[in-house]
C-alpha cells in the first residue's frame, strides 16, 4: 500500500508515518498542501492521509485540486 500524508504538525506527521511503516506500508510524508500536490502529481497512491487545516491551503482546497 502507497501512503501519502500529508500533515503540518511535525508530532502527528511521525506518528503516522512511524505507524504506516510499520505494518508494512510505504508511506511519503508531505508537510504543506503544495509539496503534497508535487507528490500526489508525481506518484501513484492507493491512499492519501490529508490534514483539514494545513497552512496556506487548507486540506479540502487540496482535494478539490486532486479530483480536478
Amino acid at each position: 500500500m502507497n501512503v501519502l500524508i500529508v500533515e503540518d504538525d511535525p508530532e502527528t506527521a511521525q506518528y503516522l508515518d512511524r505507524s504506516l511503516s510499520e505494518i508494512g506500508w510505504q508511506t511519503e510524508l508531505c508537510h504543506s498542501a503544495p509539496d503534497g500536490l508535487l507528490a500526489a502529481g508525481a506518484r501513484q497512491f492507493d491512499v492519501i492521509v490529508l490534514d483539514r487545516m494545513l497552512p496556506g491551503m487548507d486540506g479540502v482546497a487540496m482535494l478539490k485540486l486532486l479530483r480536478g
